[in-house]
């Protein structure tokens, strides 16, 4: 029994551990401007913080969100407006856009790899602001993970 409950403790200590380097290793970034907020890697420096752009990247991964607007945008056509403005910015092989929801935010998102370089696109909506974002995500194959979790963790930031 003794040697099952030190097992149980030291696993807990060491799971403590892992989250608690792995949290240490994130932090915050917003954009007032667009709304929008996140969760990076540390290392991730903000390169643009406008109106009109919000950008920021580390040595694997960008992210660039502008805000859009179209007219006949709504909850029942974001799929297709997604693939279409991807394709306007030169993403022709996206498909299968998936819808989401994603803390405060509806949306939908595509996947598209290319020449050994992955683009993850993002159509999000706020409904309570009317800030409409579209979001590239580029990174990696060894940066999977850190797009999926940075993309994952878009919040509306009021």
């Amino acid at each position: 029994m003794k040697k099952i409950l030190g097992t149980v403790i030291c696993s807990v200590v060491l799971l403590s551990l892992f989250s608690g380097q792995c949290f240490s290793q994130e932090t915050e970034i917003y954009s007032k401007h667009l709304g929008i907020g996140m969760s990076v890697p540390r290392d991730f420096k903000i390169t643009s913080n406008s109106i009109v752009e919000f950008s920021a990247s580390d040595k694997d991964l960008s992210i660039v969100i502008h805000p859009f607007s179209r007219q006949d945008l709504s909850l029942e056509n974001m799929e297709e407006v997604l693939i279409d403005r991807g394709e306007e910015l030169g993403y022709n092989s996206l498909s299968n856009a998936e819808t989401i929801e994603l803390n405060g935010f509806q949306g939908c998102y595509a996947i598209e790899t290319k020449n050994g370089r992955n683009t993850l696109t993002m159509l999000l909506l706020n409904q309570q602001s009317s800030k409409n974002l579209f979001i590239v995500i580029n990174y990696s194959d060894k940066s999977e993970k850190t797009a999926l979790a940075v993309a994952n963790s878009f919040y509306v930031y009021d």
